[in-house]
């Protein structure tokens, strides 16, 4: 059984995690993390239910897409990065710096 995690942040900050696969499985978070670790709880409840019901369940595999909303500093650090990478050897930085400073 795949599950499939979708996340996005709400406009009042919170963070919201869904399973796809499963239908009302929500859970808020105060950061994506805390909100993907109380869906997965929640959808491994759901799970438990329908085995208890008869269904059989082989194995379930947690997968994660990407935020809804994206984050525009991390967007632009990224286009920052593929211009700095795409000036090849003439750049003063090298990769590793460059991707340190994506880390900040």
């Amino acid at each position: 059984m795949n599950l499939t995690i979708q996340y996005e942040q709400e406009e009042d900050g919170r963070w919201l995690a869904e399973v796809k696969e499963l239908p009302s499985t929500l859970a808020y978070g105060n950061d994506a993390e805390s909100a993907i670790a109380r869906v997965q709880a929640l959808a491994l409840r759901v799970v438990a239910d329908q085995v208890e019901n008869g269904q059989a369940i082989s194995a379930i595999i947690f997968m994660y897409s990407p935020p809804i909303k994206s984050d525009d500093d991390a967007w632009e650090r990224l286009l920052k990065l593929r211009d700095e990478l795409g000036k090849g050897w003439q750049s003063e930085k090298s990769a590793v710096e460059i991707l340190s400073e994506m880390r900040r």
